[in-house]
């Protein structure tokens, strides 16, 4: 057992900080796996009443990659750095497992995520003052961090009016800089063209081609491509608002009325810089969807200009996808409400395992599938341990 975060450096902070703890079980066939963490859950559950406790769940084999990726996911932003290194975690019990020097991810592969300016952006369609909480964490985190830049000025100025349109519109385009800093900062070179030959995946419908670009007609962005993530039932319209510093224009129509068109319409708003677009191989299968399905609706066309980096950057991130997939299954047996399990865990889980074994992706299946929680645990499990096979063959 470990501890990590503020807890693990004996700084912890009750009522603002949360004890961050990594268990470390044998490894065991998936049904006594499923087994191990049913029991942890008894003994978890009312200890999260008094206190709050992040718990990962990883088997021995997983450990060194799994430990790499606990602390990869929590990085300041600024200092580029994790918040809580492995070599810094605490040994509460047990066996020492870490290396002497542990294993880390490429720090380029970090990044601040656009999925919550998406979440915010898909709020503000209905709640302005969910639009003002979503992006206030975010405001919050900069702000805790200190961080310098430009941008984070901007949405840390702009934190209180949130729920206000001329505070949400700073705020937002701060948050965009911040991001699109980032990305300048872990760049990664991508010369590869996509490859898509037998790909059969499921595709936008035409109608709601027909509605992006009636929606988007008056905005003339720069590029805007509608695209369907595998899995995933609605469209997203993704528009690329060019440099930060040229974006306000496309800020101020999403708030103004593209979000609440486009949720009205059944699809999810992004709104992205030029280079965030062109980086879409990082944020979860957008860049599968933008490849194998998706139309152009507005501006110069996306896909001729979008490359991929060399594959070894391309499984590091779905060992990523895979890892994190497999901890929300776990997590759903713990307890830890927070992170919700569902059939989605092993529709990308098998999308994974296809891609790192090189087959051609099919639509998968979209339907809930009849499976508790042990079942679906059991099942993410078993492909988890599939995706990391095929990942130490290609090795």
């Amino acid at each position: 057992m470990y501890s990590h975060g503020s807890y693990g450096a004996g700084t912890l902070r009750p009522g603002r900080s949360d004890v961050d703890l990594v268990a470390v079980v044998e490894d065991l066939e998936p049904e006594l796996e499923v087994d191990v963490l049913v029991a942890i859950g008894r003994r978890y559950r009312p200890r999260q009443a008094i206190l709050p406790i992040d718990l990962s769940v990883v088997s021995r084999s997983e450990f060194v990659r799994a430990a790499g990726w606990v602390a990869h996911r929590r990085r300041l932003i600024g200092a580029d750095k994790p918040v809580a290194a492995v070599a810094a975690w605490r040994l509460l019990g047990g066996e020492e497992l870490r290396e002497a020097k542990p294993w880390e991810p490429d720090r380029r592969l970090g990044y601040v995520s656009e999925a919550q300016l998406s979440e915010a952006l898909t709020s503000w369609a209905v709640s302005p003052k969910e639009f003002a909480l979503k992006l206030g964490r975010f405001a919050t985190l900069v702000e805790r961090e200190s961080l310098d830049w430009p941008g984070a000025r901007r949405l840390v100025a702009a934190a209180p009016e949130l729920a206000r349109l001329g505070g949400a519109r700073e705020g937002f385009l701060g948050a965009l800089e911040i991001m699109d800093a980032d990305r300048a900062r872990h760049e990664i070179p991508r010369r590869r063209k996509p490859a898509s030959e037998g790909w059969r995946l499921a595709q936008p419908d035409p109608e709601k081609v027909e509605t992006a670009r009636a929606l988007i007609s008056l905005l003339e962005p720069p590029s805007a491509t509608l695209y369907l993530e595998p899995a995933r039932l609605s469209p997203t319209l993704l528009v690329d608002a060019g440099p930060p510093d040229r974006a306000e224009r496309v800020v101020d129509w999403a708030l103004r009325t593209g979000a609440r068109a486009a949720h009205a319409a059944g699809m999810t708003l992004e709104i992205t810089t030029s280079r965030m677009a062109e980086d879409s191989w990082r944020p979860g299968f957008r860049w599968i969807g933008l490849v194998g399905a998706s139309e152009h609706v507005a501006g110069t066309p996306f896909l001729p200009r979008f490359r991929l980096p060399e594959q070894e950057f391309v499984d590091e991130l779905l060992d990523f996808r895979a890892f994190s997939a497999g901890e929300v299954a776990r997590s759903s047996l713990l307890g830890l409400r927070t992170m919700r399990s569902g059939p989605w865990v092993l529709r990308q889980l098998a999308l994974v395992r296809d891609l790192l074994a090189g087959e051609a992706l099919v639509a998968p299946s979209t339907h809930s599938e009849s499976l508790d929680e042990r079942e679906l645990t059991k099942r993410a499990v078993e492909l988890r341990r599939e995706c990391s096979t095929l990942l130490d063959a290609k090795r």
